[in-house]
């Protein structure tokens, strides 16, 4: 019984402690990544905003899965914004690796924050921290998950 008791209130701790950092994160509003071109050309690139409210939008250049060239949208759900929002943005420094080296790809990453200014980090190589490498895994996945739409071409500027 004791260790009943003991496993109810450390899982209520880790609960309560997991919905803190959850309330914190949802300051974060708007993300959006650029996936910058390579020498050899045959890296990823484009460029995704990804909203609070769960619209995504996608600018979609080279070398992307399923063959997508241009602009798409798409819907994202409530846990891939939470696994998406769960590290600690603020805390990032604002450039990672050697820029020496310019055959290598590069991410620009903004983070909008209800309360804050935008944070911007540029990651060369793509390999500045755990929880970057985790957060681009996860974008690589949206590209398969998500149902996404094709935008018509407009007569606007483009915003990408």
């Amino acid at each position: 019984m004791k260790y009943f008791v003991s496993f109810i209130f450390l899982l209520l701790a880790t609960v309560c402690n997991s919905q803190k950092k959850t309330n914190s994160n949802n300051s974060v509003e708007k993300i959006i990544i650029k996936k910058n071109d390579c020498m050899t050309g045959d890296c990823p690139t484009y460029t995704i905003i990804i909203h609070k409210n769960g619209k995504v939008e996608l600018n979609a250049r080279r070398n992307i899965p399923k063959n997508m060239n241009g602009d798409y949208t798409s819907t994202l759900g409530y846990l891939d914004w939470e696994v998406i929002t769960h590290m600690d943005f603020t805390t990032l420094k604002k450039s990672y690796g050697n820029i020496g080296y310019v055959d290598f790809p590069s991410t620009d990453l903004e983070i909008y924050f209800s309360k804050r200014k935008p944070k911007k980090v540029h990651d060369h190589d793509n390999h500045g921290t755990p929880e970057l490498i985790k957060l681009y895994e996860h974008i690589d996945l949206l590209f398969i998950k998500l149902r996404w739409k094709k935008v018509k071409q407009s007569t606007q500027p483009h915003r990408f």
